[in-house]
């Protein structure tokens, strides 16, 4: 090492100059230098450093949850006595359904109306008259009663009766009346039906010749019948053409 050379502490920064070797040693350290040079020492670094207690560490685990043992249950007890389930209420039956109604009443209604309608086709053409005698004044005794009901073509028939008293007890009936053609065609005239009725029914039928045996397109004839012995409760008067 070369003499006069300065060396510094890397730590506190002090100087000092190393002494060769041939130079001669130091003379020997006072009291006051020992406890300078044991300062100096500790300042380096010298010294061992006094052992620091270990501190607690935050991230130690946590001591293990005591586990609870299951409790079993004593010999001498009796095991719990099982319970019956309750039985089951059973369902209802379904209530039964309704029958359907029966097709009688829809087939009398078309029976009905069958019925109806041949009558209507066999009405066509009738005309009622109402005889009301005791309205009159005697002796004269007869009535004008008549409705002129318009038949569906080809024919039109309008008819009105008169009751003449002959005697007590006897009364004679007039009838009168015109059948018409309303139509655009020529027909023939058919043999007309006449007919007396009352609150029992029908008490007397009867027919009338044809005025003519045919009819142009718009023309009309009239007819005319007398029936003797009218009886009392004869009340209605119709004619009819006949086929």
């Amino acid at each position: 090492m070369t003499a006069g050379r300065r060396m510094k502490c890397a730590e506190c920064g002090e100087r000092w100059q190393p002494a060769s070797a041939d130079a001669t040693p130091p003379p020997p350290l006072r009291d006051e230098d020992d406890e300078l040079a044991a300062a100096t020492a500790e300042l380096r670094g010298d010294l061992p450093a006094e052992p620091v207690a270990a501190m607690p560490s935050f991230g130690a685990a946590l001591p293990p949850a005591p586990q609870i043992a299951a409790i079993a249950p004593e010999p001498d007890s009796e095991p719990p006595a099982e319970v019956d389930p309750e039985p089951e209420e059973p369902e209802p039956e379904p209530e039964p359904e309704p029958e359907p109604p029966r097709r009688w009443p829809i087939l009398k209604t078309l029976v009905a109306l069958v019925i109806g309608a041949a009558f209507a086709v066999a009405a066509a053409g009738l005309w009622v008259g109402k005889l009301h005698p005791s309205r009159l004044p005697p002796p004269l005794d007869r009535v004008a009663a008549a409705f002129a009901v318009a038949a569906p073509p080809p024919l039109a028939i309008a008819v009105e009766g008169h009751v003449t008293v002959l005697s007590p007890g006897e009364r004679l009936l007039e009838v009168t009346g015109t059948v018409s053609n309303p139509g655009a065609e020529r027909i023939t005239v058919p043999t007309l039906r006449a007919s007396l009725a009352g609150p029992q029914g029908v008490v007397r039928r009867w027919t009338i010749a044809p005025p003519v045996d045919e009819l142009g397109p718009g023309a009309s004839a009239a007819f005319a019948s007398t029936i003797p012995g009218l009886p009392a409760d004869a009340t209605a008067l119709s004619v009819t053409a006949g086929r």
